[in-house]
Formats: structure tokens, C-alpha cells, sequence
């Protein structure tokens, strides 16, 4: 850069500070208003025709673009936001070639050059949405480059590019907060490996219709072995031996051996208790979470 560029770069920069100034200063201002000025500066210094950084450096003094990318590609980038629609790529593009690569304005080719990189297939739509995105305040016309319309990214391109980002981050955050109360597979069946350990002294399943065969029921108190059966249908369950865990008051008789009118009380107490519980059908099953702690029970 030339020392009659630099100056003069520098001159706009100065230009650019006071109008900083000026807006923080004038109350009566609206945005918008802000805004429109702010476009009519940043077409100053791109019709200037100086480097990219230069304004790039010009947008940084104005304190917008405060997102910072920490990916280096621009396939990285709509990975990163979760983006799938043409539109939102292409506005996407404009801000990670202008903002990332210091391009000074970018065109259609420039655009489906970035969706060859990141493996996409680029819209034969590139140039309605390049207008779209200019009418609707999201990018702006900055000449003409290589014959083709160039545009460039605005205030309010860059606050959508990065409100997309920064929701992003936060749903990002929020799943890592969630992610470690949620079970993982692996914890599951390590739990479900310890379930089955601790049953095994108890009961042992047919691997042909889910049978609980008991080892020794005469040490069993009826409430064990009610708790018992339901787990062992549990387990049957998970190992696909049975379709279902729940079972009829009858069938819990059947398998028991032990009257019905004998098993409605201590029913009743299991449920109130929350060790078993009660469907709208009348069957009955194991909860779950208190399956460990019973088999600790039963084993004392």
C-alpha cells in the first residue's frame, strides 16, 4: 500500500471513528435511521475500491461482526449453524468470504465456488437469492466484479449470521448440560448387566416363552416373590423372550401358585410402597429404578 493510499485510508477511518461518535452521541436517532447511515458509509469505503481488510478494520471500529468464527472453513461454518436452506447458505457465504477471507466483494462464482468446497450442489437459483437477500437488508450491491453484480455483507447480514450462530451455541451448551443427566446405552447395560447378576441367586428364565423358574421359593417371603417375578418378566422382556412385562392378577396367580385373594394385599402394598405399579388394564410391573434397591432387599 502506497503512502498516498495509506493516508487516505486513514482518512476514512477517521471519517468512519466520528461517525461513530456522532451516532452514540445523537439520541434522536432511530436505528433505522442508524442503520441507513452506516450502509451509506460502508458503500463509501468499498466504491473506494481499497483492500479488504481495510474494510474489514472500517466494520471493526463500527463494533459489528463481534462473532467470532473459530471454524476455518466455510463447509465448517454451515456444519456448525445447522443450516440447510439455499438462502440461508448463500448469506452464509457472502459473510464467511467477506468476513473470512477478506474478500472485498463476491459474486454468483465466487458463492458456488464455496458450495463446490463444501461438497454441496449449488442452486441454479444463486442470483434470485443474492437479490432477495439484498431487499431484504441482509447483504448490499458493491459494483461489479468480473461482470457479474457483487455484493457485500451488511450490519444487519452480520447480526442474522451470527443470532443463527450464537442460538446455535446455546442449543449446543444446552444439550451438553442435559446430555449428563440422560442415560447412555452404555450405562444401561451396565445397569441392566447388574440387575441380571443380582438376580441370577434368585431365579433363572426360559429362553422359550419367558418362564420364571425360581431357585428356591421356600425362603421367599409372597411380597419377594411377587417383586421377583415381576423383575424376572422385566429382564424376559429386554431379552425378547416375552413381548410383554405386565401381567393379569390370574396369571401372577398361575405362576405362583398362590390364590388370588392371598395376592390382592400385599399388591396393594407393594403399589402403595412404589415398588410395583398398577395399570389402567389392571396388570401389574416392576418400577423400573426400584429394581436393584428390591433385589438388595430380598438378598438381606
Amino acid at each position: 500500500m502506497s503512502t498516498e493510499e495509506e493516508n487516505e485510508y486513514q482518512n476514512m477511518l477517521d471519517k468512519i471513528r466520528n461517525f461513530k461518535e456522532e451516532l452514540h452521541n445523537r439520541k434522536d436517532f432511530s436505528e433505522k435511521e442508524k442503520e441507513v447511515l452506516f450502509e451509506k458509509y460502508s458503500e463509501f469505503v468499498i466504491a473506494s475500491g481499497k483492500m479488504t481488510n481495510k474494510v474489514i478494520t472500517a466494520r471493526s471500529e463500527m463494533e459489528v461482526g463481534s462473532f467470532t468464527m473459530q471454524e476455518s472453513t466455510f463447509a465448517s461454518l454451515v456444519t456448525q449453524a445447522k443450516i440447510g436452506q439455499h438462502a440461508d447458505i448463500v448469506l452464509f457465504a457472502v459473510y464467511y468470504l467477506v468476513l473470512k477471507e477478506k474478500y472485498e466483494n463476491v459474486n454468483v462464482k465466487d458463492i458456488h465456488q464455496e458450495y463446490k468446497k463444501a461438497y454441496l450442489n449449488p442452486s441454479a437459483n444463486t442470483n434470485v437469492y443474492l437479490r432477495n437477500l439484498a431487499k431484504s437488508g441482509l447483504i448490499m450491491s458493491a459494483g461489479k466484479k468480473e461482470g457479474l453484480t457483487a455484493f457485500t455483507i451488511t450490519k444487519h447480514g452480520m447480526q442474522k449470521v451470527e443470532e443463527v450462530m450464537s442460538n446455535e451455541e446455546i442449543q449446543t451448551n444446552k444439550e451438553k448440560i442435559l446430555d449428563s443427566i440422560f442415560l447412555k446405552e452404555e450405562d444401561t447395560l451396565q445397569e441392566l448387566k447388574e440387575i441380571v447378576e443380582q438376580s441370577k441367586q434368585f431365579f433363572k428364565i426360559e429362553k422359550d416363552g419367558g418362564k420364571i423358574v425360581f431357585q428356591d421359593q421356600n425362603k421367599l417371603t409372597i411380597p419377594d416373590k411377587i417383586v421377583l417375578l415381576l423383575i424376572g418378566r422385566y429382564i424376559a422382556k429386554v431379552g425378547g423372550a416375552i413381548n410383554n412385562e405386565t401381567i393379569k392378577i390370574a396369571e401372577l396367580s398361575e405362576e405362583l401358585a398362590i390364590p388370588k385373594t392371598t395376592l390382592s394385599k400385599p399388591l396393594g402394598i407393594l403399589i402403595e410402597k412404589g415398588v410395583i405399579r398398577k395399570t389402567d388394564e389392571g396388570e401389574y410391573n416392576i418400577v423400573y429404578h426400584k429394581i436393584k434397591e428390591n433385589l438388595k432387599n430380598i438378598s438381606k
